[in-house]
C-alpha cells in the first residue's frame, strides 16, 4: 500500500539553502529518511550539481539487486574479523577470522576506509541504519588502535608500499562518514592521522616513471600513488572548511602530469598506471573547484578530449595490463592480446568520479556517456564479491577482452584492491543519476529510481522506470501539489543517431536530437504528468582505431556485445550491413548477427555473460 509521506531536510551547498519537504515512496517511513543531521560537500566552480544522495532512491531493477549484494557482503563480514589484523597491530584483543588476501593481509586492512566511505553512501541512500551503525562501530575499532604518535596502519611495517594509499583511503572514509552520516567523531580522528601524515610523509614522493609506474620505493616511507592525494584532501577541506586539508592537499600536485593533459602530451603517461593516473586527473578536478584556477579545468577537459581518442575502447574501459597506451595503435594491439585488460571495478570508480566532474564544472552532456558506458560494461560486467571455502573476498578484477576465448573469472587472490572498489562503486551509482540547477532537473543514467527536489518553493517528484538498454523506453512521471516550473532535460547519448520519439501525456513526436547534448522536454508541469521517451537502439560497429584493419566491439546502444563460444574473430559484412542495422534477431538480451556468408553469431552484452563461459570480445570486420 503506497504511503505519503512528508520529511524535512536542509542541505547547504555552499551558499544555496535548499529544503525537502514531501515524496511519495512505498518502502519508507518519516524515520528512516536520511535528513536529519546530513551535510553536503560545498564544491565550488560549478555550473550544475549532484544531488550528493538527498532524495534519491533506487528502485527495483538489476542494479539495484548488484547493489544491496555488495552492500550485503560488507554487512555480512563480523567487524571482528574488519579490525583482527589492526588489533594485533595495537597490541590489544583481537578476536575473529583473518580475511587473507594481499600482503598478507593487510591490504584488506588498506581498503577499510573505501569500506566505510561505501556504508556512509549506502545510508545516506537508504537510511537502513544497519550500514550507519557497521560504518560507525568500525571506525570506532579501528580508532581504539591509533598509536599516540598519531600511526593509524593495519600493517605494522611502517615502510609497506601501500603508505600513502592506505592514508588516501582513510582521508575518504572519514570525510564521508561525517558528511554522509553526520557524525563529528569522524573529524577528530582525519585531525589526527593526516598531523601524523604531515610530519611523517610529506617530502616522501616522486615523479613514476615508465620503469617505476606507481611512483614507489621500497626503502623508508613508499610513496606508492602519492599523486592521487590531492583529491580527497581538498574534498575534506570542502566538507569541513579546515585549511589544514587544502595546505595539505596542495603539497601532492602532479604538475607535470597536469600540464601534460593540459598540452595533450600522450608521450608523457605511455606505460604509467592508468587507474591512479585518472584517479590524479580528478585531483585536478578538485584543485580547479577549490582554487579556481582555469588551467585546473584546462587539464581535465584536455584530459578527456586526448583520452577519448587513445585510451579509451568503444566500450569506455581503459588501461590494458593496468598501463596507458599514449597511442591509440598501441592500444588496438594490446586491447586483443592482454587477458588483464581492464580493472573493472578500480577503474569504473575512477571514472565514475571523473566523469561526474567534469559534467558539474562544464555543465556539458556528453561527459555522461562515458559514466554510461562505464556502468554497463565495466561494474555491472563484475561478478559479485563472494568466499569460498579456503579463499574470502573472492573479488572480479580484470576485464578479459583477448580477441578470442576471453573469459569471466575470479582474481587469483582475495580481497585484491578491487574489493575496495567493487562496493564503493555500487554506492556511488545513485549520485550518477541526476544533476540539478535552480532552474533545472538533468537526467544523467536511465535507470529505475526516484527523486526529489524543490523548484520556486514548490516540491516535485519524479519516477523513471525503464528495461534500458535491454528495451529502448524510458518512462517518466511527475508528482507535484501544484503546478511547476522547471526545465526537465534528458542527456542524449552520442551513439543516437537519429530521431526519437517522445510522449508527453499521449501527445507524440519525433525530435531530431542532437547527440552528447541536453535535451529539453518542456518547462511546465502538473501532477500527473507522464513522458515517455524511445531512443532507437541498434546495434553498430565501433573500432578501437579509426583504420582499416582496427579490431570492433559490436555495440548496442552504450553495451558491448560479446559472442559466446565464437570460433573466429574475423565476420564479413558489406558497407551496407555496417551502415544499417544487421542484426538478423533479438531475443531478450541475445542478438543474432549473420555475416555476408550466411553464418549466424550470437551475441550477450558482456554484464549478462556468466563466469567460466568463453567468448569474443573484439572482431576483425572484412
Amino acid at each position: 500500500m503506497k504511503k505519503t509521506l512528508k520529511f524535512l531536510a536542509f542541505v547547504c551547498v555552499c551558499t544555496v539553502c535548499l529544503c525537502f519537504c514531501a515524496c511519495k515512496s512505498d518502502n519508507k517511513t518519516p524515520e528512516s529518511l536520511p535528513y536529519s543531521g546530513a551535510s553536503t560537500i560545498g564544491f565550488q566552480k560549478q555550473v550544475i550539481e549532484t544531488f550528493q544522495y538527498l532524495g534519491v532512491e533506487l528502485l527495483d531493477s538489476p542494479i539495484k539487486d548488484n547493489y544491496k549484494t555488495a552492500m550485503e557482503y560488507l554487512l555480512n563480514i563480523p567487524n571482528d574479523d574488519y579490525l583482527k589484523l589492526v588489533r594485533e597491530r595495537a597490541n590489544i584483543d583481537a578476536p575473529g577470522e583473518y580475511l587473507g588476501g594481499w600482503d598478507g593481509g593487510h591490504l584488506a586492512g588498506e581498503t577499510f576506509g573505501q569500506w566505510l566511505s561505501a556504508m556512509a553512501r549506502a545510508y545516506r541512500t537508504t537510511n537502513d541504519n544497519r550500514y550507519k551503525e557497521k560504518a560507525l562501530d568500525l571506525m570506532e575499532g579501528w580508532a581504539e588502535c591509533i598509536e599516540k604518535d598519531g600511526f593509524f596502519y593495519f600493517n605494522p611495517n611502517k615502510g609497506s608500499q601501500f603508505w600513502n594509499y592506505t592514508y588516501d583511503k582513510m582521508v575518504l572514509g572519514l570525510t564521508d562518514i561525517y558528511v554522509y552520516i553526520g557524525d563529528e567523531r569522524a573529524l577528530k580522528y582525519l585531525s589526527v592521522i593526516t598531523d601524523y601524515y604531515i610530519d611523517n610523509a610529506k617530502d616522501k614522493r616522486r615523479l613514476p616513471t615508465k620503469d617505476n609506474f606507481v611512483g614507489e620505493f621500497r626503502t623508508g616511507v613508499c610513496d606508492n600513488e602519492w599523486y592521487t592525494l590531492s583529491e580527497n584532501l581538498y574534498r575534506a577541506y570542502l566538507a569541513t572548511g579546515d585549511e589544514k586539508y587544502k595546505e595539505f592537499a596542495a603539497v601532492w600536485h602532479y604538475e607535470p602530469f597536469w600540464e601534460a593533459l593540459r598540452i595533450q602530451n600522450e608521450s608523457y603517461w605511455t606505460q604509467l598506471h592508468a587507474y591512479s593516473h585518472v584517479n590524479s586527473a580528478g585531483s585536478a578536478a578538485l584543485a580547479y573547484m577549490v582554487t579556481g584556477d582555469e588551467k585546473y579545468k584546462d587539464t581535465i577537459t584536455g584530459f578527456y578530449e586526448i583520452f577519448e581518442k587513445c585510451e579509451f575502447l568503444p566500450n569506455g574501459a581503459f588501461g590494458v595490463g593496468e598501463c596507458l597506451c599514449g597511442d591509440s595503435d598501441a592500444l588496438a594491439n594490446s586491447a586483443t592480446g592482454n587477458n588483464n585488460s581492464f580493472e573493472a571495478p578500480c577503474c569504473t570508480w575512477a571514472g565514475f568520479k571523473l566523469s561526474q566532474y567534469l559534467m558539474t564544472v562544464t555543465g556539458e552532456a556528453f561527459y555522461g556517456d562515458w559514466t554510461e558506458k562505464l556502468l554497463y560494461n565495466g561494474i555491472m560486467s563484475a561478478l559479485p564479491m563472494k568466499d569460498s571455502p579456503g579463499k574470502r573476498g573472492e573479488t572480479f578484477y580484470y576485464a578479459d577482452y583477448t580477441n578470442v576465448d576471453g573469459v569471466k573469472d575470479y582474481y587469483s587472490s582475495g580481497f585484491p584492491c578491487c574489493s575496495g572498489t567493487y562496493p564503493l562503486t555500487y554506492a556511488a551509482v545513485p549520485d550518477q543519476i541526476y544533476l540539478k540547477d535552480a532552474q533545472s532537473l538533468y537526467v544523467n543514467l536511465y535507470i529505475p529510481s526516484r527523486v526529489v527536489n524543490l523548484y520556486n518553493g514548490k516540491l516535485v517528484t519524479l519516477t523513471q522506470t525503464t528495461e534500458y538498454p535491454s528495451e529502448n523506453q524510458v518512462n517518466f512521471s511527475i508528482s507535484c501539489t501544484d503546478k511547476i516550473q522547471f526545465d526537465f532535460k534528458i542527456r542524449i547519448p552520442s551513439w543516437i543517431n537519429g530521431d526519437i520519439e517522445v510522449t508527453i501525456n499521449g501527445k507524440r513526436e519525433y525530435i531530431t536530437a542532437k547527440a552528447g547534448e541536453w535535451l529539453s522536454l518542456g518547462t511546465k508541469w502538473k501532477d500527473k504528468d507522464i513522458v515517455t521517451v524511445n531512443f532507437p537502439l541498434k546495434v553498430y560497429t565501433e573500432q578501437i582505431e579509426d583504420r582499416t584493419n582496427s579490431p570492433s566491439a559490436f555495440m548496442y546502444g552504450p553495451v558491448m556485445l560479446v559472442a559466446e563460444q565464437a570460433t573466429q574473430n574475423n565476420i564479413q559484412l558489406n558497407q551496407e550491413s555496417i551502415s544499417s542495422d544487421f542484426l538478423n534477431g533479438k531475443q531478450g538480451d541475445t542478438y543474432f548477427i549473420k555475416d555476408n556468408f550466411g553464418k549466424e553469431y550470437i551475441f550477450k552484452p558482456f554484464y549478462k555473460v556468466e563466469r567460466g563461459v568463453t567468448y569474443n570480445t573484439f572482431f576483425y570486420i572484412n
